[in-house]
């Protein structure tokens, strides 16, 4: 593969990667968190390829003549790279989305799980033998 190549694939990698993260936040705004393990394991699956495209690209440079390093080739090199930055520069706006309504999500559910544990403990004072008189035998004297 040329240098161009592997760029380009490694820009489809971080295309697919956005497009992932974006269909996640979709879900997640909507309140559908049962795709979260599969968004975490797509991520990693693209995640590993990227990591094996920046080993290819650095063979590929490596390999480069210095006759084949002429301005075309350049300039080339650095439109793939602005189209990584701003995939990138995405990547990293909807990370910070979806962080947030985790968090979100995380709070509410902490409330939930609060309020459920003191929902339990006032009804546990009402049970029997919750006092000096039994729920048994308040209920017996009505």
């Amino acid at each position: 593969m040329t240098l161009q190549e592997v760029l380009r694939a490694k820009n489809r990698c971080l295309s697919r990667f956005w497009q992932v993260t974006d269909a996640f936040r979709r879900e997640a705004a909507d309140g559908r968190w049962e795709g979260l393990g599969a968004f975490h394991r797509e991520r990693d699956y693209i995640l590993k390829s990227l990591d094996s495209l920046d080993a290819k690209a650095t063979e590929a440079a490596s390999q480069l003549k210095a006759e084949e390093r002429t301005e075309v080739l350049k300039e080339e090199l650095r439109a793939l790279l602005r189209e990584r930055d701003l995939a990138i520069a995405e990547i990293f706006r909807l990370d910070s989305v979806v962080m947030g309504l985790i968090e979100n999500e995380r709070e509410r559910t902490e409330a939930s799980l609060g309020a459920s544990l003191r929902g339990r403990s006032i009804i546990g004072k009402f049970k029997s033998g919750g006092g000096p008189r039994s729920g048994r035998e308040v209920d017996g004297e009505v």
